[in-house]
């Protein structure tokens, strides 16, 4: 079996091939695939939107460019939280 394999000294998976930007509005960092966003605009979301889109957020996103219904709305409102407070 070849791959990621957890255990005694691998407490993280190994960096993902896959990346996109940051998905706050304007942000030019790159980040992995399994990610929203960089770790500054991450944590500016409010807790409730992050863990929205944490328990949205499917297995396998590093390859399937369709996110699921629930992860698109999580994903707009952080958009509309962003927009609403105005947050750079």
């Amino acid at each position: 079996m070849s791959g990621y394999q957890p255990g005694p000294g691998r407490l993280t998976p190994p960096p993902s091939t896959h990346t996109h930007r940051c998905l706050w509005p304007g942000c030019e960092v790159t980040v992995n695939a399994d990610m929203w966003g960089c770790r500054p605009h991450w944590f500016a979301l409010p807790n409730n939107l992050r863990a929205w889109i944490g328990r949205a957020y499917r297995q396998g996103v590093r390859t399937n460019t369709h996110p699921s219904q629930s992860w698109r709305n999580a994903h707009a409102a952080a958009l509309a939280w962003i927009a609403e407070h105005g947050q750079g």
